[in-house]
């Protein structure tokens, strides 16, 4: 591609479809890691079925050695299986993220020395390792997120592939894996995010001033009555824009990792009743169903969960057909607490459901008729659950939609007298009433 001054350059919407988020994500999966594991694999075959046949090759060369060399040239960490599960081949690259002592063994006898962990710190079990899971269960993982914690005690962010390899009469015939170190560009997109933060920060100076400003003069007494539609425009126009902000200030904050939470001791059913309360058009249509006699204790930031609670009720109350009746349901589940919020409407399309927390993504036929938005409302919910803790996840049909999300429970849920619900039909919120859904 030229340089951006170049005539031929392309328009803004090619550009700005080349770095959606979403395609970037595709290439770097697709011809990232991936690639990089065909190739392991076709190099494991080549040096398996065929010995050097040059006269020039040195005297005690076998496919083994031969691939070892191939593979310590690679900048990414490589692990390939044999057909038994013994580990054939182990790159340099990869040994450099090694732990230290072995910490285990797999069920194939290979000694672990690679101390995988979830991006949330927990360990991962030899036996659930991406190369064993692709022996076991022939499942492939393709540039998944990971942790490293090496050696020295420094913990590496690293993108994990594996997949089964199969012969050509397709038995089974090993496994290979490709550790990707993504530290410097974690960096990268740690600075982005900052700058990012600081220019969501400044940006709420000047609309908090056109807020306060428009107060100011909706308190005068000699205003027309169309001065004053005007004024109430521009403010209203001012918070949308606040709102807009402040989600992409979260965002940020979620993608380095920087939220802060202040975790206390709540009542989750006094967090969904102010939800219902302060969500515009909330009370109006919603139906809040809690456990009868019983309350539902957990650890964390009143305001985050309301925040979550309340991107998941505005986004029923935008995409839910019109006048229908919204429930938002508390229940026990196991050790944790439960939150649904249901609606009717047009259900979301399948294809879309694995990627609807994504960042930016926006249904196609919302993008088509609904509400404007960034399309940041269901990732920032995902990102604040996820921090408590728990999980969130989304069952849709036709006429029918229900998003889910767990938090674990501080204590069992404690009993009390029975818990009226919340009918629909309540007093409305003002229009202008605002949340930061």
């Amino acid at each position: 591609m030229g340089p951006l001054h170049a005539p031929s350059r392309p328009s803004t919407a090619k550009r700005a479809r080349r770095f959606d988020p979403r395609r970037v994500a595709f290439r770097r999966a697709r011809y990232g890691p991936g690639i990089l594991l065909l190739c392991a694999a076709g190099v494991l075959f080549a040096a398996v079925r065929r010995r050097p046949r040059r006269s020039s090759a040195r005297a005690g060369d076998t496919p083994c050695t031969w691939l070892q060399a191939v593979v310590d040239e690679m900048s990414d960490g490589i692990a390939i299986m044999d057909a038994g599960g013994r580990i054939a081949v182990e790159s340099r690259c990869l040994r450099v993220l090694a732990a230290g002592e072995p910490l285990a063994r797999d069920r194939f006898g290979n000694r672990v020395t690679i101390d995988l962990r979830r991006p949330w710190g927990d360990r991962v079990l030899p036996d659930d390792s991406p190369i064993v899971r692709a022996m076991t269960h022939h499942q492939t993982t393709q540039a998944s997120e990971f942790a490293v914690r090496r050696a020295d005690g420094e913990t590496v962010p690293v993108l994990v592939s594996a997949a089964p390899i199969h012969g050509a009469d397709g038995t089974l015939a090993g496994a290979a894996m490709i550790v990707r170190d993504i530290s410097a560009r974690r960096a990268r997109e740690q600075l982005r995010e900052e700058w990012a933060s600081l220019i969501v920060h400044d940006l709420q100076q000047p609309i908090s001033a056109i807020v306060l400003r428009s107060d100011l003069i909706l308190g005068s007494s000699d205003l027309s009555a169309h001065l004053r539609d005007a004024v109430w425009h521009i403010r209203s126009m001012a918070l949308r824009l606040s709102s807009m902000v402040n989600d992409l200030n979260d965002s940020s904050q979620l993608e380095t990792r920087r939220i802060r939470m202040k975790l206390a001791r709540l009542e989750l059913g006094a967090v969904a009743r102010e939800v219902v309360d302060h969500v515009p058009d909330g009370a109006a249509r919603t139906t809040l169903r809690l456990p009868i006699g019983r309350l539902l204790f957990v650890q964390g930031d009143a305001d985050r969960l309301e925040q979550a609670m309340a991107n998941l009720l505005s986004n029923a109350l935008k995409y839910g057909a019109p006048g229908t009746e919204i429930v938002l349901e508390l229940c026990e589940r196991d050790d944790h607490a439960e939150v649904l919020v249901t609606n009717s409407g047009p259900g979301i399309p399948a294809d879309e459901l694995p990627r609807l927390f994504d960042r930016y993504m926006r249904s196609r036929t919302v993008r088509r008729d609904g509400p404007r938005g960034l399309g940041l409302g269901l990732y920032i919910a995902k990102g604040l659950v996820e921090a408590h803790g728990g999980r969130i996840w989304v069952d849709s049909e036709q006429n029918r939609t229900t998003f889910h999300f767990t938090i674990p429970l501080d204590a069992p849920a404690a009993r009390v007298a029975q818990t009226p619900r919340i009918e629909a039909g309540a007093t409305p919120q003002h229009p202008l009433n605002q949340s930061r859904a």
